[in-house]
Parts: structure tokens; C-alpha cells; sequence
């Protein structure tokens, strides 16, 4: 008998167990699931509260930079007058920047061996210009770059030659230098300063001298060693005294046999050691002393006045943090390596262009195209914004559903957003490069 009720209270015992030991599963199951619950929505919420702030910062900076429209009505004034002022003044720039390209077109196509004088004059203004213009923005150690140096070695050689014109008794010494001179130009303006239109994205805009001043350093001497070159005949006629490029079978040249030779045979003598050992030479000349004083002798007093420097510029884009990826004290020495090969590339450039009028003509072409695009992108992806905004005002008027309520005000403010595609510069912000 007392087994019997033995038995009945172990099979009562395992039976509350089992199921003690379920519902305890099942508690910790829901346990789990409430847990995960709760995190995923903390997770929500901490999503929710990062966008609730960049939605405020957002709004934040769309009421930055909204049109001062609760000003003080003579503080606003003010305001719009000073905006019609920088306007004006891109308009003046605008109009002569297009006036002074249709001239030198004019000028190229019907007397290129005279553009020299003319890019004198141009480059004189435009580095004078760069020189104030960099000042103010501590950027004048940018003008001791290697672009900078053979412009203002092609405004001395221009000058020599003018004086030796003037004066025919200085004219021994330009015989003697002028040629070698001549072709180290050549080399340097057609290699490295007209393929920095691609590399550096030089861009033809005209509203913006300073944007339009680095493109026609790189461009401009190119087109005046084509028009020097091809045309050394007229060139050494025009100026007999002041100009001796070594090209004496020039003077039995016609148009025919220039344009239909590709690689012609005149006698403008141009041989491998002139055209890339000796720009190459001259660039070392250069890089050495250039080197030891932005990266030695001259790198803490560039760094205690704050002074910028192509370097110093350059090091912080994308392309240049993978390629000088390492030790800060071994960037500079990767720098100028990379600086001194890719010269020394666009170098080569130079022996080819100068055996071929059709190749350097062609090879012209496409990099003003080449300026021309970065010119049209730098306008219409600046200006995409208040284009865009134009357009839909003006497609929402002829819907009928804007309505001003002073028409006097509204065609003011009508005529200064024509001018906002030509001044609003990254949010209405107007800078320099």
C-alpha cells in the first residue's frame, strides 16, 4: 500500500516539474523577445531623434540663408545695394573678358605670329592681377610655382626681344640664347602648362577674372608659340632684329605645304636634347631651390604666418592622401617626386607637337574644348540651384498661382534674380579660387 502512494507522488512530483520547467521555457522565451523588443525600439528612437536634429540644423541653415526680408527696410536697401554692386561688377568683368577673346581670336586668325605682343600685354595684367589678388588671401607663394616661373620667363624673353627690335646693336646676344630660349618656351607652354586644363580642371569662365586668369596662364602661352612657330617666317620678317629662332628654310614655307605635311620637314631645326633634356634641366633648376625653401628653410615661416602653398593645398585631396599615404615626414619627398615625373611625362609633349602643324593645331582644339566644358559645368552645376528656381517661379506665374502684392518691388527683385545664374556661388556665396 505504501509503495502504491510512493509511486503516485513521484509521478505527481516529475509531472509539476515538467511542467515547471516548461512554463519557466516559456517565460524565458518571452524574456527574450521582449528584450529584443525593447532594443530595437530604443535603436528607432535613437534614428528618430539623430533625424529630428539634422532636420532642425537643416531647417536651420535654409533660414541662414533665406533673402533678408525681415530687415530694417534701410538695412535691406543697403544690402540689395551691395549685391548690385558685386553684380555690376561681374557684368564689367563678363563683357570685357568675351570682348578681349573675340579680339584675340581676330587676332590669331589673321596675324598669329603678332599674338606675342598681345599675350605680353595680357600676361603682364592678368599676373599683376593674380599677384593682388593672392596677397589678399595670403596665396602669393602660389606664384612661385614651376607654371608661374616659365610665364615669367616668357614675358622676359618677349621683352629681350622687343629691345633687341628697338635696339639692333643688343641683338648679337638673343642670337646666340634666343633659339634655345625659344624652344625651352615652346616645350613648357604646349607639356605641362596646356595639359594642367585637364589635371587641374582649368576652367573658361568669364565672369570670374580670377577663375579666367589661371586658365589663359596655361592656355594663352601655347597659342603663342603656335602662332611663333608656324609663322617664324612672317615673325623673323616683322621683327628681323629681335627674333632668331634657327629656322632658316621658313622663309620658302607656304600655307599648302604646312597644312598637308603632318610631320613636315621644314629647317626649324628642333632636336630631342632642345626640346625635352633642357626643359627638363631647367625644371630641376627649379624644383631644387623650390623644395628647400617651402619644405625646409622657409616651412616654418610659411607655417607661423599662415601662408598658402600649392602643397599645403593639395596634400588634403582625395587623390593625394592615397598617393602620400604614410610618414608626414616623407610626403614632401613623394610630393615633388610625383611632381617631377609627371613634368617630365608632359615634357615629351613638346618633340611632337613641334614636327607637326596639323597635330599641334588639333592638340590646341581639344584643350580649349577641354576649358570650355570645365567652364560650362562650373556654371551649370554652381548655378543648378537658383536656375532651377528661376525656371519653377516662372512656370508657377504662368500657372497664375504667384501672386505679388507690390508689383514695383517684385519686378526689382524679378530683375536681380536674372543676375543670381551669373553671382550665386555655392549657396549665394560669392568666393575666389
Amino acid at each position: 500500500m505504501c509503495n502504491v502512494v510512493l509511486i503516485k507522488f513521484n509521478k505527481v512530483r516529475n509531472t509539476s516539474l515538467s511542467l515547471s520547467l516548461s512554463f519557466c521555457g516559456k517565460v524565458s522565451q518571452l524574456h527574450f523577445k521582449l528584450t529584443v523588443l525593447v532594443y530595437n525600439i530604443k535603436i528607432v528612437k535613437v534614428h528618430v531623434e539623430e533625424f529630428d536634429s539634422k532636420r532642425e540644423a537643416a531647417i536651420d541653415q535654409i533660414k541662414a540663408v533665406q533673402p533678408a526680408t525681415e530687415l530694417p527696410p534701410a538695412q535691406s536697401k543697403l544690402l540689395k545695394e551691395k549685391y548690385l554692386g558685386l553684380v555690376k561688377l561681374d557684368e564689367y568683368a563678363f563683357t570685357v573678358a568675351l570682348t578681349g577673346l573675340i579680339g584675340s581670336a581676330w587676332l590669331v586668325g589673321a596675324y598669329p605670329w603678332i599674338y606675342w605682343c598681345y599675350h605680353a600685354i595680357y600676361l603682364t595684367i592678368l599676373l599683376s592681377y593674380k599677384l593682388y589678388v593672392n596677397k589678399l588671401e595670403k596665396k602669393q607663394w602660389y606664384l612661385i610655382d614651376y607654371c608661374y616661373i616659365v610665364n615669367y620667363l616668357m614675358v622676359i624673353y618677349f621683352l629681350l626681344c622687343a629691345i633687341a627690335t628697338a635696339v639692333p646693336s643688343l641683338s648679337g646676344a638673343m642670337k646666340s640664347a634666343g633659339p634655345l630660349w625659344f624652344r625651352f618656351l615652346f616645350t613648357a607652354s604646349t607639356g605641362p602648362l596646356t595639359l594642367s586644363i585637364i589635371t587641374l580642371r582649368n576652367s573658361l569662365v568669364f565672369h570670374d577674372w580670377n577663375v579666367l586668369a589661371v586658365f589663359m596662364l596655361h592656355f594663352s602661352p601655347n597659342l603663342a608659340m603656335w602662332g611663333m612657330r608656324w609663322w617664324s617666317a612672317s615673325l623673323v620678317n616683322t621683327f628681323p632684329q629681335g627674333f632668331s629662332l634657327d629656322c632658316p628654310g621658313n622663309e620658302n614655307l607656304t600655307d599648302q605645304h604646312i597644312w598637308t605635311s603632318f610631320f613636315g620637314a621644314d629647317d626649324c631645326r628642333g632636336t630631342f636634347f632642345h626640346l625635352w633634356v633642357v626643359p627638363v634641366i631647367v625644371y630641376a633648376a627649379w624644383c631644387i631651390p623650390y623644395s628647400a625653401f617651402i619644405f625646409c628653410f622657409g616651412a616654418r615661416w610659411l607655417e607661423r604666418r599662415d601662408f598658402h602653398t600649392v602643397y599645403k593645398e593639395t596634400k588634403d585631396t582625395p587623390l593625394f592622401k592615397k598617393l602620400l599615404a604614410g610618414e608626414e615626414k616623407y610626403k614632401p619627398i613623394k610630393y615633388m617626386s610625383i611632381h617631377f615625373v609627371s613634368v617630365s611625362l608632359a615634357t615629351l609633349v613638346g618633340p611632337l607637337l613641334w614636327h607637326s602643324f596639323l597635330l599641334h593645331t588639333l592638340y590646341m582644339i581639344i584643350m580649349l574644348i577641354f576649358g570650355v566644358y570645365n567652364g560650362s559645368t562650373y556654371y551649370f552645376r554652381v548655378f543648378a540651384k537658383a536656375y532651377y528656381a528661376k525656371k519653377m517661379a516662372l512656370l508657377n506665374a504662368k500657372e497664375g498661382e504667384v501672386h505679388t502684392e507690390n508689383q514695383e518691388e517684385g519686378e526689382k527683385d524679378d530683375g536681380i534674380s536674372k543676375n543670381i545664374e551669373m553671382n550665386a556661388l555655392e549657396g549665394g556665396v560669392r568666393i575666389t579660387e
